[in-house]
């Protein structure tokens, strides 16, 4: 990383240096992890994905009950308002970027991809340079620290 700034795919933790890697634990520590993802962390990702498509998600199922007049139809809405929110409460500048709201996004297909690749790194970090490159030429910034 030195003192330039990084794009996503080049934050690599095989490359940084010992002090470079506990900074990204400290300040990513919710985030960031240079352990290999489990099987067992796999089959949980995997199958809280399947029952958000699925429309079965506990979460969504109790703020329904809890909100049945909620805009949220469905689980995957649900996901979708709430990642917005924590991505804009996160990071409060970036909701300047989303001038026509965030109704037109759509998570679902580049989580599908996570998934469908991940057994496959080599083919993950390809298919995501696209994603990356989109995102870094609307102004997303891999790394900002204030």
């Amino acid at each position: 990383m030195g003192g330039a700034a990084a794009t996503l795919y080049d934050f690599d933790s095989a490359h940084l240096s010992r002090d470079e890697l506990a900074m990204a634990r400290v300040m990513m520590p919710l985030y960031f992890s240079d352990e290999p993802i489990t099987e067992v962390e796999k089959l949980a990702a995997k199958g809280t994905f399947d029952m958000i498509i699925n429309n079965n998600s506990q979460r969504f199922m109790k703020y329904k009950e809890d909100y049945p007049n909620t805009e949220c139809i469905t689980a995957v809405d649900f996901m979708h308002a709430c990642f917005f929110q924590r991505l804009f409460n996160i990071h409060p500048s970036c909701k300047a970027m989303f001038k026509n709201g965030t109704k037109k996004m759509n998570l679902v297909p580049i989580i599908s991809l996570f998934f469908e690749k991940m057994d496959h790194p080599a083919q993950l970090q390809a298919s995501l340079h696209g994603f990356v490159d989109s995102h870094c030429k609307l102004g997303v910034k891999a790394v900002e620290c204030k």
